[in-house]
């Protein structure tokens, strides 16, 4: 009788060979399976894997990385159907901790087993889709540097991997301070209704996590939307409040939160945008589209009660 058949791809560039050393684990984990191991070299190559996989025949693509990882994977799952399984490999895991997955195979076998998956819906900015949380402005910034400092030599890679998550509220905190600054004032049309809005930072969610630490609070989005949140523009100390506060919600915010199903942004004075998702920079362009893919992908997840 033929095993069922999964893909099981590492990021081998994802914390500092971590991803590669838990790939090392399944054996012995998943023996009614028949594993095929994927080892892209570049994050292009990932995304072609993953749109090559059979859903005839692959029942799962276990990714072993980051939301990062799993950005690139989803590009090219959603064109091949097969399901996504995110192992957390990577440095905030924000789509996996919101799905209940650990760095646990037994919990692996049960979900693949049961066939614990299911349709979400994706946000799309110009075109490119992303699970978790997207942006522009501060946020964006934080995201470039981040990249760049931590592709700057395997020393900068140690101390990011020394440092976890707050890396991001770490290099969040210095562009704040002493940064040029990233305040945009943006031209909105939310769902064809138009605003202007000086802004330090605009994020599109569909959780409530960024980068591991930072809280966004409850939901608004509607159905088949997104939750927007903008932070004002403001001095250099209004703004290191507002990042205090999405660590420490007590604190307060004077945040401006919605709910949409399309957002159109433009900077008035037409600078070109730069946004991210899933902790990746997405596209930089005069013109930014977010609108949610629905069903466009389905995702394992934890279904056990708490």
């Amino acid at each position: 009788m033929t095993r069922p058949s999964i893909a099981l791809i590492p990021n081998l560039m994802a914390g500092r060979g971590r991803a590669l050393r838990l790939a090392r684990q399944v054996n012995g984990n998943l023996a009614e399976w028949d594993i095929q191991v994927i080892a892209p070299t570049s994050a292009e190559g990932l995304t072609r894997a993953c749109a090559a996989l059979d859903p005839a025949r692959m029942k799962a693509a276990i990714v072993l990385g980051g939301d990062g990882s799993c950005n690139r994977a989803i590009r090219g799952l959603t064109r091949s159907g097969v399901p996504l399984y995110p192992f957390p490999a990577g440095l905030a895991n924000d789509l996996h901790g919101a799905r209940g997955l650990r760095q646990d195979w037994t919990q692996v076998g049960r979900l693949l087993a049961s066939g614990s998956h299911s349709p979400v819906d994706l946000v799309e900015a110009n075109g490119i889709p992303f699970a978790t949380v997207g942006g522009l402005g501060g946020a964006a910034e934080v995201v470039r540097r981040f990249d760049a400092f931590r592709a700057s030599g395997p020393i900068h890679r140690r101390l990011v991997q020394a440092v976890g998550a707050d890396m991001y509220s770490l290099i969040a905190t210095r562009v704040l301070m002493i940064g040029p600054s990233v305040t945009r004032r943006l031209r909105l049309e939310v769902d064809g209704e138009s605003r202007i809005l000086d802004v330090m930072s605009l994020l599109v969610a569909r959780q409530a996590v960024l980068g591991g630490t930072f809280n966004l609070g409850p939901s608004l989005a509607p159905e088949g939307g997104f939750t927007v949140i903008a932070l004002p523009a403001g001095g250099r100390l209004h703004h290191l409040r507002q990042l205090a506060a999405l660590r420490l919600p007590w604190l307060g915010s004077d945040q401006l939160v919605f709910g949409a199903r399309e957002l159109v942004v433009e900077d008035v004075n037409g600078t070109p945008l730069r946004a991210f998702g899933d902790g990746e920079i997405l596209v930089e362009a005069p013109r930014v589209v977010f609108r949610v893919r629905r069903a466009a992908l389905r995702i394992y997840e934890e279904r056990e009660a708490g």
